[in-house]
């Protein structure tokens, strides 16, 4: 295994993360660096505002935000079209997915078109989900997606990929996401 020091490839400031993260951040650059694949690859870092306001202590969860480009096929055949889309992908696992659900799918099913800032000074929590693992979703969400309209997906393109930081609550043993209000176990965010 490679060893490698963490510190920012820009600025030499120490990057954030833990033992079991795959992804890096440096808040001053607003980068994420993803170190899942041989070498490390830099995206761009967006720090959400939270729509909704709550007094708890708060921590960051990181996620993929592809924004992609797909071209569909109606399953009758007569309609045809593109649609561009931002798909939201955890840069962490959810155990239990079945049961608590899928918040990526979650977000991108919303259309989420967030506010961004600055990123305050609060912890983040370990992004163990690089971009590899995470570029399957958006298939998969596209697919679900266009599923209930009844249309097939003919083609799928990734245009850019970044990394977004939301804001969630923790009371007690839940985790409250800040832009859908929706409580997750503390077990089941891992």
């Amino acid at each position: 295994m490679k060893l490698m020091s963490l510190l920012c490839p820009r600025c030499r400031e120490d990057l954030e993360g833990a033992n079991n993260s795959r992804v890096f951040f440096c808040r001053s650059c607003a980068i994420g660096i993803d170190l899942s694949r041989e070498r490390e690859r830099e995206y761009p870092l967006q720090c959400i505002i939270p729509e909704i306001e709550r007094r708890e202590n708060t921590i960051y969860f990181a996620f993929w935000v592809f924004a992609c480009r797909y071209n569909w096929i109606s399953s009758t055949g007569d309609e045809r079209g593109e649609t561009r889309k931002d798909f939201w992908v955890p840069a962490f696992f959810i155990k239990n997915i079945s049961y608590f659900g899928d918040i990526g799918l979650y977000y991108s099913n919303r259309d989420l078109k967030p506010r961004t800032g600055r990123c305050r000074n609060r912890k983040v929590f370990p992004a163990d989900r690089g971009e590899a693992h995470a570029s399957v979703y958006p298939r998969i969400y596209a697919f679900s997606r266009e599923a209930e309209r009844k249309r097939d997906i003919v083609e799928i393109t990734t245009l850019t990929t970044r990394l977004a930081w939301v804001p969630f609550y923790i009371a007690g043993r839940e985790y409250i996401d800040s832009l859908l209000g929706w409580a997750y176990p503390s077990g089941a965010l891992i």
